[in-house]
């Protein structure tokens, strides 16, 4: 789902990476490369808007696009969509006209790239719990191979019994 987005904000390419922290001293980045990024969508910014007709006709194209797919079109349609209604309103129509099949082309990759990023960052939530249940799981057969009884480990580890009966092999 789309988050909405301040109409400024600044990026910081050390956030990009992980910082060391080597005996307890963490590490700064060497260089810091930061960038203002202005929201130029429709009800952002509309003083820059308002002196852009190029960035106004782009607002408004991307727009149409999310429009029509809360509509319930599929991407493809809808960036096409948006093609036909901007040039019938005379918004980009010169560039729309001229390279209107790049556009498609290029938001297409550009939208499914957001919707990679999304079951990327999905997968790496689903991978850290896996891990996390490994984690306890370790923390289940060192509790057991020391004597704990499997209520004590259901009860610290949280651990459904049925799967400590099965993973730790009780009989």
């Amino acid at each position: 789902m789309l988050q909405t987005y301040p109409d400024e904000k600044t990026l910081r390419l050390s956030d990009a990476f992980k910082r060391l922290n080597i005996s307890g001293v963490e590490s700064l980045p060497a260089l810091e490369m930061t960038v203002r990024v202005l929201n130029v969508n429709v009800g952002h910014n509309e003083k820059i808007l308002e002196k852009c007709d190029v960035l106004r006709g782009y607002a408004v194209f991307i727009e149409q696009v999310r429009g029509y797919q809360r509509a319930g079109r599929e991407l493809k349609d809808a960036i096409a969509a948006a093609i036909d209604f901007c040039i019938a309103n005379w918004v980009l129509i010169e560039y729309l006209k001229i390279k209107g099949s790049e556009v498609h082309n290029m938001l297409f990759t550009e939208f499914n790239i957001e919707e990679a990023k999304e079951v990327w960052a999905e997968e790496v939530r689903e991978e850290e719990q896996l891990k996390n249940a490994e984690r306890l799981l370790e923390i289940a057969r060192a509790m057991f191979a020391e004597g704990f009884n499997l209520e004590t480990i259901f009860r610290i580890t949280g651990m459904p019994l049925e799967t400590l009966i099965e993973k730790l092999r009780v009989q």
